[in-house]
């Protein structure tokens, strides 16, 4: 017993007069020698004032946690003397501790009617009421507490406390102003006001405040826990992670810091970390769907998809109308390819949480994959009523309308997908191919190039551009970009028949042959008969404007060897002008050059035929399709 208890008792004393408060007084000094419970035992059976030695041991029991043996004590020593409001209120708060409510009460009560002043009985009194959800009566006794001591920083705590709970967020604060004015180092007051500004929005306030609270007092691991969840609102992950792992250090056992850890390693992509600690989490039995869907979406991450499904399936045992957990196993099956099921679950979670726009956008791509277009269609439309900004839903519906030849409405699907942050080569790349077939040219060269700003090692985007560039009639850049291609790909047979297509555009048809027959060696086994076809047709034709007419003839001829309607195909020239080329019928008529440069075929003179997509002869810079033989 220290000597403010002993000088409680005596202010309690003085309530007594006489005998009685002699026997107090002594009583209080003698128990004050007792260093244990066993001589408090001894004490209470040999004492002349037991009463004190009862109340005594009973403390000794509260603090201890032995709340029945306590209340045994408190009752013996209220029979003894019934007129100590104190003895009342300390029986209180051990039915407190005991939820025992009622009793709690009304022990508070008697020490406020034998002292209409105590100031600690009404503090007490209102936390019983506030637990009790009666707000009003606790209010009521918190205002009582404080008008009896105007100094009671407890009090203007609690009365923060009821007002936070009734949603009175303002009056919340300014209570705890008040506790903390007159109480500046009690970590609590300042956890409870970070708590209040949280609430609010003030996350700035409530980060000062949960910071202030640690430094007073760096053993509260909930003032960790809340500064943790805090710094996920403001997206510092890594203070986050800091503070829980403090959490964890001060609360070994806490299965909802590993919960709360394991879901920012698996948003930061640590996704074994993340299984680790949801794992652990499960072990201190937080068997709750949520804990197996985190887990589930950090399997996913480390594909592993087998165990991920598992973790779904668990959810939905222990909740069958989980929307998120049939959401992402419906992610899982689209994976696998089995669209079915996909959409089956992705059904689901519509049903059990309706207004969903991603569950929509996900059953539509789902729906594309399977080409139920229309379907596929209807969800995107109905995500974008859900949410306008949905980038995902524009950019798949813009595959849609790509599938369908509307390329407009592709393309202005893909811009609304760039506008709302979708951001990647993917949806420029499409763009870009939207814009090529309805020949924007200068639009589908600027996205794919802005796609090989993310990936610039990508030999398609440079082989994509290659042709917008060609086609385009910027050969020159169309060449640089197929050579480009080629030093990531330098045995890609395609790359060197686009570029030779190129060379042989502006007349290079040395170059132009070199590619061509670069091509055939890569792929003359390998690549369809078609193309092939027209890779033998196109080198013929350079070797026709480099006045080889014999190899010209050979390759003709083995282009439709290849494919007989390779002539059909082309727009360089018809099959009839090749047969002007070569002679009727690939015949071997006689093609002679004239002192005038002009062709002779069996003795007739000819015009030299240009190929449509070949440089004007007028000098106009111009293809000539698009010029004099428009």
């Amino acid at each position: 017993m220290n000597s403010d208890t002993i000088a409680w008792y005596l202010v309690q004393g003085l309530s007594l007069s006489g005998q009685s408060l002699l026997k107090y007084i002594v009583g209080c000094l003698l128990i004050h020698q007792l260093q244990n419970i066993e001589n408090l035992t001894t004490m209470t059976i040999i004492s002349p004032f037991p009463a004190v030695a009862l109340h005594e041991r009973a403390s000794v029991l509260e603090e201890l946690g032995e709340y029945e043996s306590a209340i045994a004590d408190y009752t013996k020593a209220i029979n003894l003397e019934p007129n100590l409001a104190q003895m009342y209120y300390n029986r209180g708060n051990a039915y407190d501790e005991l939820g025992e409510y009622e009793l709690a009460i009304a022990d508070y009560s008697k020490a406020i009617q034998l002292n209409p002043d105590y100031a600690l009985a009404y503090n007490n009194r209102g936390i019983v009421y506030r637990k009790l959800g009666e707000y009003e009566k606790a209010l009521e006794d918190y205002a009582t507490a404080i008008e009896v001591d105007p100094y009671y920083a407890e009090a203007y705590a609690n009365r923060g406390a009821a007002y936070q709970i009734t949603g009175q967020l303002e009056k919340a604060v300014a209570e705890l102003n008040k506790a903390i004015k007159i109480m500046p180092d009690f970590a609590g007051m300042y956890y409870n006001r970070g708590v209040a500004h949280q609430q609010l929005g003030k996350k700035r306030e409530a980060l000062e405040d949960f910071t202030q609270a640690i430094r007073l007092d760096p053993s509260l691991d909930i003032v960790y826990r809340n500064r943790a969840s805090l710094y996920l609102d403001l997206g510092d992950l890594q203070k986050a992670l800091a503070d829980l792992d403090r959490v964890i250090e001060l609360a070994p056992n806490d299965a909802a810091a590993y919960g709360n850890r394991g879901e920012i390693h698996r948003e930061l992509k640590d996704y074994q970390k993340a299984v680790a600690d949801l794992t652990k989490a499960l072990e201190l039995n937080l068997e709750e769907p949520q804990t197996y869907i985190i887990r589930g979406a950090a399997y996913i991450g480390m594909g592993d998809m087998q165990k991920a499904l598992a973790d779904f399936d668990k959810a939905l045992e222990l909740d069958p109308k989980n929307a998120v957990a049939y959401r992402n196993r419906g992610v899982i099956y689209d994976e696998l390819g089995k669209y079915q099921k996909a959409i089956e679950d992705f059904t689901k979670a519509i049903e059990f949480k309706v207004g969903y726009a991603d569950t929509y956008t996900k059953r539509g791509i789902a729906y594309l994959r399977l080409e139920d277009f229309e379907r596929g269609l209807a969800d995107f439309n109905k995500a974008l009523e859900l949410d306008e900004k949905d980038a995902e839903a524009y950019y798949y519906r813009g595959q849609i309308y790509g599938a369908q030849g509307e390329q407009r409405k592709a393309i202005e699907n893909y811009t609304k997908a760039i506008e709302h942050n979708i951001g990647n080569e993917r949806v420029y790349y499409k763009r870009a191919v939207a814009a090529m077939l309805v020949e924007e040219y200068q639009l589908s060269i600027a996205d794919f190039t802005k796609a090989l700003e993310y990936e610039p090692d990508n030999v398609s985007l440079y082989s994509a551009r290659g042709l917008a560039y060609a086609t385009a009639g910027d050969y020159k850049k169309s060449i640089a970009d197929f050579t480009r291609a080629l030093e990531f790909e330098p045995n890609g047979a395609h790359l060197y028949m686009t570029r030779g297509a190129s060379y042989g555009s502006i007349g290079e048809h040395q170059k132009a042959i070199e590619d061509f027959t670069r091509a055939i060696e890569l792929n003359s086994e390998n690549l369809p008969k078609q193309l092939m076809a027209q890779i033998y047709y196109m080198r013929g034709l350079s070797y026709k404007d480099s006045d080889d007419v014999q190899k010209a003839k050979e390759d003709y001829q083995k282009a439709l060897e290849l494919d007989p309607q390779v002539a059909n195909t082309r727009q360089d020239y018809t099959k009839e002008e090749i047969e002007e080329k070569t002679g009727d019928d690939f015949g071997g008529d006689e093609e002679k050059k004239t002192s005038d440069g002009k062709t002779s075929v069996n003795g007739q003179t000819k015009r030299k035929k240009v190929g449509r997509n070949a440089p004007c002869p007028c000098g106009s810079g111009k293809k000539y399709k698009k010029c004099c033989g428009a």
